[in-house]
């Protein structure tokens, strides 16, 4: 679908309660800050938008859980207001990391177990570090994430994520596996196998 603004990032909006990695449905945000989640894309494509975000949106994450659709986005505007999350296109949004003064260049969103969790790559002159945030998979249409700790290793900006969940059988547990990308000329992989 054609977009009235320049388009900076976009997403697939993956599934809580699936190993299948992606819905019929994507996020697309743009450089004046808007938000848009296409869906109903095999048939008749639909747009809702969302308010639109304070800065050029760098990076956006996206869930679906039973009770709502899980949008983050990341922008690098100076004051770093690290991510902002909407889960509603009527409701506020909110906003994780604010406190670290987060300039977010990368986003990813998954669940492991009972848990939503959200990794941030930063673009920080000092600390080029992969923030984890997590929040109870619960049936609340608004998760409230908090800081769960950060993944220090790269030595420049992390620029990029892609993840994938695996089923071991011998162990009945499911396990992700987070790559992340760096200015460093490093790509890192981060085993996720609990929700701790």
């Amino acid at each position: 679908p054609e977009n009235a603004s320049k388009i900076s990032c976009l997403c697939s909006v993956k599934l809580a309660s699936s190993l299948i990695s992606a819905t019929d449905s994507f996020v697309a945000a743009s450089a004046d800050g808007s938000i848009k989640l296409y869906s109903s894309l095999l048939e008749s494509p639909t747009a809702q938008s969302y308010p639109a975000a304070a800065a050029t949106v760098t990076c956006v994450a996206a869930l679906r859980t039973k009770s709502s659709t899980i949008i983050a986005c990341g922008t690098t505007q100076p004051d770093g207001n690290g991510v902002t999350i909407y889960t509603n296109p009527t409701d506020a949004p909110t906003n994780v990391g604010q406190d670290k003064n987060l300039m977010v260049e990368a986003l990813d969103v998954f669940t492991i177990k009972d848990t939503i969790v959200l990794v941030a790559g930063c673009a920080l002159a000092r600390s080029n570090q992969i923030y984890v945030f997590s929040a109870p998979l619960t049936t609340d249409s608004t998760p409230v994430f908090t800081l769960a700790g950060s993944l220090s290793g790269h030595q420049d900006w992390v620029r990029c994520f892609s993840s994938t969940a695996s089923f071991n059988s011998n162990s009945n547990s499911t396990s992700l596996l987070l790559a992340s990308g760096s200015h460093d000329h490093k790509i890192r992989l981060w085993n996720f196998q609990t929700s701790k």
